[in-house]
């Protein structure tokens, strides 16, 4: 840095000081503050010890330091660009759930494909009871695991039919006084019913698919 050493040499000699006293006080060599003062490059060292001096001297004497030669014009931050996704977020989750929606469906088609399909929504059941006593009864009656609530009283002279797809249970007090009437899968016709065993005890009779028992 170099090119302006009269302007150090004047404000020094305005002040009325010599090379030696700055030297001394800014612990720099005398020849190296004359080398700045007559701009010779030769004297002075090189940087950034030389452009170090040369700022200290500036300093001492109140001037304003000169910024550094050559300096690189400040690199300009690199511009990140949010490459926007192709799809936007609330429309992916919407398409992973009717995706999933769409595999829930054919699971539930894989399992149901082999099974027969009921006419107009409607499959009639295989198994067929129908119940008439002579006193009035409490009985229980599940079809196909659920109980069916119209089962619990069963009035005299008026015949009661119970229908299931694969099991029919029916739980009565005794069988004294009851008649049973059966239609399994592929009967036309119901059956009378004679069961076997004590006929005054509670029974439990089950029916199912291999035509009952």
């Amino acid at each position: 840095m170099i090119g302006r050493g009269d302007e150090l040499r004047r404000a020094r000699e305005a002040r009325g000081l010599t090379l030696t006293q700055i030297s001394e006080h800014l612990k720099i060599r005398e020849h190296i503050l004359d080398a700045i003062e007559r701009d010779a490059p030769d004297g002075i060292p090189g940087p950034p010890f030389g452009d170090k001096f040369i700022g200290q001297y500036r300093d001492y004497l109140g001037l304003e330091r000169l910024p550094p030669p050559n300096v690189p014009e400040p690199t300009p931050e690199p511009t990140i660009t949010r490459e926007e996704p192709l799809i936007p977020p609330h429309v992916k989750r919407a398409l992973i759930a009717v995706g999933g929606a769409l595999v829930l469906v054919m699971a539930i088609f894989l399992v149901l494909r082999d099974r027969p399909i009921p006419i107009d929504g409607f499959s009639e059941p295989d198994i067929r009871l129908t119940v008439t006593v002579v006193d009035p009864m409490r009985a229980t009656v599940l079809a196909d695991g659920r109980e069916v609530p119209s089962g619990a009283a069963l009035q005299p002279g008026s015949p009661t039919t119970f229908k299931a797809h694969d099991r029919l249970e029916i739980r009565l007090p005794r069988l004294e006084g009851v008649s049973l009437r059966y239609r399994g899968p592929g009967q036309m016709d119901a059956t009378q019913l004679k069961p076997l065993g004590a006929m005054g005890r509670p029974r439990t009779l089950v029916f199912i698919d291999d035509g009952g028992r």
